[in-house]
Order: C-alpha cells, then structure tokens, then sequence
C-alpha cells in the first residue's frame, strides 16, 4: 500500500485565505493522502481576522475572542490546549442609567434600574411585541418579540446595535439576527429562564455545592494570537500542507475542471478551489465586475495602559448608554493580572463610512466618557492603534437577495466558499469551524 500510494493520483485543493476556516479545512483534507492541500494568505501570518499586535512587551488582541473548551479548533488542533489561559469568564454591560449588567441584560439589574413599575411596563410591552411582531421578520421586530419594546430600547439594547452598524436598527436587515443574535435570545425564552431562576433556588439551599455558574473560557495566550497561528502553520506544514503566506492572488482563471491561480510566486494549477476570504476579492480576481456592492464596517481598535484603578468585573465590557464613540473594551489584565502596575486593554470604535472623525478625537470621547461614568480613574496612555478593513459585514435591510446573488457568481465560477467571509455571514468563530470540519468531512467523503 504505500508504495501503491506513491503512484495515486492526488486532487490537489487550494484554499484562499488562512483564517480559522482555512486552517481547519487544511489539516482536515490533509488527514487524507491523495489530497494535496495548498493554503494561500495574502498576509505575512496566518490567522485573518484573529489578530494580535505586540507592543512594549504587552499584546493587544484584535477583538474579543474567548474560546468554549469544544470549539472545533481544538478538536483540529489539540495540540493549541495548553497554550490557552482558562478561567472564569464573563461579560459586562454599561446600561443607560450608568450601572452595570451582566451581558446583555438581566431581569435583576433591569428591576433594579428601572423600578417595579417600569418592570411591569416592561412586561405588557412584551405581551403586547408577542402580537404585533408575530412574524419577526425585521431586526426591530426579532428583538422586540424576545424582549418587547420598552426593554429593547430602555436596556440600551437599540443603541448599542445601532452605535455597531453605525445606521439605524430599521436599517439592517432580519438576516443579521437571525445569523447573530438567536443565540444571545435563546436565554430568554420561558424554559431558559424558569432554569435560571432554579439554579438560583438550588444554590441557597444548605449544603449545595453549586458555583458561582461563570463560564470557564479559554483565551488566547498572553503572547496572542500570533503564537497560536505560528504553531498552526508549523502543524499544518508537518501534516504535509503546502502554506504560502506573503502571497497575494492577482488571477483565477477556469479551464474545464482545472483553475489556474496566479500569485506573486507564479501560477499553479488545481482541481478544487475553497475560498474563505471576502465574495469582492474573489470576484476581481476572476475578472467579473459585480452589480451590487458589499457594504464592510472597519474597526478602529485603540490600544491603551492605565495607571489607576478599573471600576467593573468583566474582562468584556459593552457600551449600551446612548454617548461615547466606543464599543467595547477587552481588559487583558483581568486576565493576566497589571503589567508594572497598568492595566491594559483594546477600546473597539466602529467606523461608518460617513464618520470624519479623528484618531485623536475617538480617544478624547472614550477617555472623557469612561471616566464620566466613573468605571476609569487614573492617567491613560495611548500605546497604538489600528483600523481593521472588512472587519463586520453590513446586512442593509431588503438586500438580500442581491447578497444571494453575489455568493451564486462565485459558486458558478466552480469555487466552493467557506467561512464568515468567504459567505459574507456575521457568524461566530465557533460556528465558523465546526462548518469548514463539516464541508472538510463531506469533501473527505467524497474525493
């Protein structure tokens, strides 16, 4: 048999662009022998939107990532456990009134802002969405069914979407909560919530060994994102992948059942192509001119010490009052403790397209508002920053079918696609791998 193996004809695969989607369908299509698997990134490393820049020994992750312990990632790549930090996770919120919830909101922190007859409010305005939004067939809509009106808007919910697109809620189509926010809302339906309020009962009751019910997350290392992707490379390369970082795709073309790819390091021929980098790159790269233009929010992370104190628990702390141009912040130190007495820690603005706004003008706003709100004390320093292009995709309400449309010219031009970018879908990294394990077990399956 292996010297049979020797003279098998192998298909050779090429996958376009060294996200998590690209890693995983690697090293999944490399466990079989006749397939010849070539990675190609335009960038210098691996790893597309998980990133991490390092600066004065501290490194500031690109985004909010902690991991479940059965992500598909470590399923992939066991061999990245015990590089990760696990512990006790959760996150937090900055609500309209200037108190803090746990992410998104809770029942408790809602009565407590809002008083029992707000609540009551609140309640028929649930009763009331339940009726009127029956059909959830807008973003508006899906959020007020779950949660009605009264506390969509009250909890800070509508701005925080709104502030995250940059356009109002009317505005983004129901396609997006579907693909992002079902699973934040499934913990409020009637069975989650009866669970919750028995888990509470539980934990008083003598003798009950329960926990505090913090999720155990698993982060990325201190050394970020960059060490967990070089020892991917250095795996998939073992595996027998052929991995070109550095090399920028200038041409696709198809001649029957091959595709000749062009790269800055000459021209290769194959007989699969999986892309999981963004429809416009792959359509310029084919040479066809589309109809419809993708909209993509960019991300402007600043990268911040503090010598002084941090006035919430979360290492992820979303802003949901109506001022201040920032997101959220991800505080590494509560992660890895002060660095030199500092803590430090990633302020995420997204950056509509109409945004004239400075660097140095975000930096006062989030400076002055944080401390306003008295969750910051002490003097910050700005170590750096960086704006992330393509970062979010924008689902513009009634587009969807010209969306369709995009991702068919490509599935016609013979390319399978993959991924968050790949299928232009807001999806979380978790959902994003088990699905390229997927596709890689069916193309397994199959080759």
């Amino acid at each position: 048999m292996p010297v049979l193996a020797v003279y098998m004809k192998q298909t050779r695969i090429a996958l376009l662009g060294g996200g998590i989607a690209g890693v995983v369908l690697a090293r999944e299509l490399a466990r079989r022998d006749d397939l010849q698997v070539t990675l190609i990134e335009k960038e210098g490393r691996l790893g597309g939107l998980h990133r991490s820049h390092t600066i004065n020994g501290l490194s500031y992750d690109i985004g909010a990532f902690v991991f479940d312990a059965q992500h598909q990632l470590f399923r992939t790549f066991p061999e990245l456990s015990a590089s990760f930090h696990k512990q006790p996770h959760f996150s937090q919120s900055v609500t309209p009134e200037g108190t803090l919830d746990n992410y998104p909101l809770t029942l408790g922190g809602y009565v407590r802002d809002h008083g029992a007859v707000g609540t009551l409010l609140a309640a028929i305005s649930l009763c009331a969405g339940r009726v009127r939004h029956y059909r959830r067939d807008t973003l508006g809509g899906f959020i007020r069914w779950h949660i009605g009106d009264r506390m969509y808007r009250h909890s800070g919910l509508q701005r925080y979407l709104e502030r995250f697109y940059g356009v109002p809620d009317a505005a983004i189509d129901v396609a997006f909560a579907r693909q992002r926010l079902q699973e934040m809302f499934d913990g409020y339906t009637s069975k989650q919530l009866a669970k919750k309020i028995a888990a509470r009962l539980i934990a008083h009751l003598p003798g009950s060994h329960h926990t505090s019910g913090h999720w155990v997350g698993w982060v990325p290392p201190r050394e970020g994102f960059g060490a967990v992707y070089s020892t991917i490379e250095t795996l998939l390369n073992a595996d027998g992948v052929d991995v070109k970082t550095s090399a920028s795709i200038q041409q696709i073309t198809r001649h029957g059942n091959q595709f000749n790819i062009t790269t800055t390091g000459g021209t290769e021929q194959f007989d699969r192509v999986i892309s999981t980098i963004p429809i416009p790159s792959v359509l310029e790269c084919l040479g066809i001119q589309p109809t419809f233009k993708l909209r993509y929010l960019k991300l402007l992370s600043l990268f911040y010490r503090l010598r002084g104190q941090v006035g919430y628990n979360g290492a992820f702390l979303y802003n949901f009052t109506p001022d201040g141009p920032w997101k959220r912040i991800t505080t590494f130190s509560k992660y890895f403790g002060e660095q030199r007495g500092d803590h430090y820690f990633t302020v995420e603005c997204t950056v509509p397209d109409n945004d004239q706004s400075s660097v140095a003008e975000k930096q006062h706003d989030f400076e002055e508002h944080i401390q306003r709100l008295g969750l910051m004390r002490g003097t910050f320093h700005r170590e750096g920053e960086t704006t992330t292009a393509n970062a979010y995709p924008i689902f513009e309400q009634g587009k969807g079918e010209s969306i369709r449309k995009l991702r068919q010219l490509v599935l016609d031009s013979g390319i399978e696609i993959a991924g968050r970018q790949g299928q232009f879908r807001y999806i979380p990294s978790a959902v994003v791998a088990k699905e390229s394990h997927q596709l890689a077990a069916q193309t397994r399956a199959v080759a």
